[in-house]
């Protein structure tokens, strides 16, 4: 029987098996064929598929299982396990289909050793028909790995199995970590400081400190949205904008009331004042830009003069005149169109303005008041002024009288405040 040296390349694997082919088919006949080398992790099942190359030919199927290794079936009802799990026996009078042997490697196996030794060989009455050798090479176990993220505390959590005594690092975050997978092959890692945004995670696997495997993972941490908040101050034409939104992301704020640029704080908070903001109704939009990640929000304002009121604050039936008094927007102009005519004042510097209005007539006169504010509308109210039409007594002549005549007017100033609302 003749022999010879064949080297076979280790299914995948960068190194290369070689196998001393001793047994090589004695008959002109093909051979059966497995794979030279096929790649197992310590201590799980592995199957290698072959075919017979004797189809239709009448003979026993024999496999020797490779050394440190169980033989579990082959997958066919003829074949018989020896208890020691070295050896299958299948007696069958034809071979056709490929069959799959499966076995199990030793829990302690060298991890990068080459289990030679295992052997499918056919015999026919006792004599050799053809055998081909097969080996198995040990790798370590798959890297697995999951990210699970912590937008609260800026953390992720990095979780899988791997080779038992083998070093998992994690590198990408602001500094690298690793553990040491222990026995059961189940690991955990933390990258902490995470910045905002996708940050790539490197996930190396070493035996012995050399790498073995790597896994590429990203933990994301989104930006936190804007939050804008408007506050209007009528007397200085100035708009107070507020709010919250990623720290050191800029705020780019445009709109009818006014642009202008600032920075959320390191705490998290922004604020920026628009000056001479322009009389009325504006929505304000704030856009918040951190790399590459753009949010925007926005809020409506209303810029407006304050509101003009008015009272009187004393009043003559006699003479059909009365003293009003009232707010309004500092320096605005007050016009009181009496029936006389119209008579102005200026709104000072606290707010208040007063005027005296004459001609009012006996019973219900009704006042416009209107103020105007530079660059605003003009606003107008009306006041309500009843002056009493029963004359009047002086207290010392008409006694009892007068005091009832005098009881009638207070009651008509009252009615006035009310009606001025």
């Amino acid at each position: 029987m003749s022999t010879k040296s064949v080297k076979a390349a280790m299914l995948g694997s960068g190194a290369v098996l070689a196998l001393l082919l001793g047994g090589a088919p004695t008959t002109a006949m093909a051979a059966p064929n497995p794979p030279a080398s096929t790649n197992a992790t310590q201590g799980a099942q592995t199957t290698v598929r072959f075919s017979p190359g004797i189809p239709g030919r009448s003979a026993n199927l024999i496999v020797d299982a490779p050394q440190s290794t169980r033989l579990v079936r082959v997958d066919d009802a003829a074949c018989t396990t020896n208890p020691a799990g070295t050896q299958i026996t299948c007696n069958r009078s034809q071979w056709v289909n490929p069959r799959t042997i499966t076995l199990v490697v030793d829990q302690d196996a060298p991890l990068g050793a080459d289990l030679t030794g295992g052997r499918v060989r056919f015999e026919d009455a006792g004599t050799l028909v053809a055998e081909t050798p097969f080996g198995i090479h040990v790798i370590a176990k798959p890297l697995v790995a999951s990210v699970a993220t912590d937008v609260a505390t800026r953390t992720a959590t990095l979780s899988g199995t791997g080779q038992p005594g083998a070093t998992v690092r994690v590198t990408g975050g602001a500094d690298p970590v690793e553990t040491e997978i222990p026995v059961t092959g189940s690991w955990t890692l933390t990258v902490r400081d995470l910045r905002t945004g996708s940050t790539p995670l490197t996930v190396t696997q070493s035996v012995a400190g050399v790498p073995d495997q790597q896994l590429e993972r990203s933990a994301t941490i989104p930006t936190v949205d804007p939050t804008i908040e408007a506050t209007a101050d009528p007397i200085a034409r100035t708009v107070v904008l507020s709010g919250s939104g990623e720290p050191d992301a800029e705020i780019a704020v445009s709109g009818s009331a006014g642009t202008g640029s600032t920075a959320v704080q390191a705490n998290g908070d922004w604020r920026l004042v628009l000056e001479d903001v322009p009389w009325g109704d504006h929505e304000v939009s704030a856009q918040q830009t951190f790399d590459s990640d753009e949010k925007t929000v926005s809020t409506k304002v209303s810029v407006t003069p304050i509101a003009v009121t008015a009272d009187v604050a004393s009043s003559d039936p006699q003479a059909g005149s009365a003293e009003l008094t009232g707010t309004g927007h500092p320096r605005a102009t007050i016009e009181v169109q009496g029936p006389s005519g119209a008579v102005t004042a200026e709104v000072s510097a606290d707010g208040s303005w007063s005027a005296r209005v004459q001609g009012l007539q006996a019973g219900r006169n009704v006042v416009p008041i209107t103020q105007r504010v530079p660059g605003a509308a003009p606003t107008t109210i009306e006041l309500d002024i009843v002056v009493a039409d029963t004359p009047l007594m002086h207290p010392l002549a008409a006694g009892g009288a007068g005091v009832a005549v005098l009881a009638m007017i207070g009651a008509a100033v009252l009615r006035r405040r009310e009606l001025i609302g």
